[in-house]
């Protein structure tokens, strides 16, 4: 039985090892002065996207230096996923907009979509299927 019991621990260790995990470095492009901080929103379905961060699966604050901003997303699972992303000029960590609803901040997404209007989640999603997957968004 203890053989049995160890067999059955040393298979569980065994799957738990061979789980694949999955990153994504995210590259933001288009950004003209240091200033504020860029908010990450990753989408797993179409509900919210782009503009209700509230139904985003995860958000992450990334720092501009440089004119640049990079930032790691670890530990996800394979699948699918979109990601908008927009420069917080002060700080606010909100998405300004005016009266019409028109951005004061600037704003992408991932496969940098040419819409004239707010872009879908189907024009932004993206296959996580490798280790480590490169998204650069161009914020405008």
């Amino acid at each position: 039985m203890k053989h049995l019991i160890l067999f059955v621990a040393l298979c569980c260790l065994a799957f738990q090892q061979n789980k694949t995990s999955c990153n994504i470095l995210v590259k933001i492009d288009g950004i003209t002065e240091d200033k504020g901080q860029i908010i990450i929103n990753l989408y797993t379905n179409k509900k919210g996207f782009p503009t209700k961060p509230e139904f985003s699966y995860k958000q992450f604050t990334a720092p501009i230096k440089n004119l640049k901003s990079d930032f790691l997303i670890e530990n996800l699972s394979p699948g699918e996923y979109a990601i908008s992303a927009y420069q917080d000029g002060n700080s606010n960590k909100k998405f300004d907009v005016n009266f019409l609803n028109i951005p004061f901040e600037k704003v992408g997404c991932s496969n940098n979509p040419k819409a004239l209007f707010i872009p879908s989640y189907d024009d932004a999603k993206f296959q996580l299927d490798e280790e480590q997957k490169q998204i650069s968004i161009t914020i405008k």
